[in-house]
């Protein structure tokens, strides 16, 4: 059971400096108004291979600068995980979809 609490803890630790490292990089961005709300940047064509190579290039460069992170395999399916489950565009944030509805 030690290793689930482990496991489930790595990826937590790994997804909130990912996703530090993606704002930081500008491969996503977040709502003015929402700052949970991700969404892609559109700076990468993610899943095109030769720009999946400089996303990883350029988030390896920035993880070098956290020492307690140094699974670089596992930081990059992070990182395919997050870009995957961010939306597309700004446009796409519920809380300000709803307000303007109202």
């Amino acid at each position: 059971m030690g290793t689930s609490k482990e496991m489930i803890s790595k990826i937590e630790e790994y997804k909130k400096i990912t996703y530090k490292i993606l704002l930081d990089i500008g491969a996503i961005k977040s709502c003015v108004n929402h700052e949970w709300f991700y969404y892609d940047s559109g700076k990468f064509s993610f899943g095109n291979e030769s720009e999946d190579r400089e996303l990883y290039n350029l988030s390896d460069t920035e993880l070098m600068k956290y020492k307690e992170f140094d699974d670089v395999s596992f930081f990059h399916d992070v990182i395919d995980d997050i870009m995957s489950e961010v939306a597309d565009g700004a446009d796409e944030c519920p809380s300000c979809q709803k307000m303007q509805n109202e």
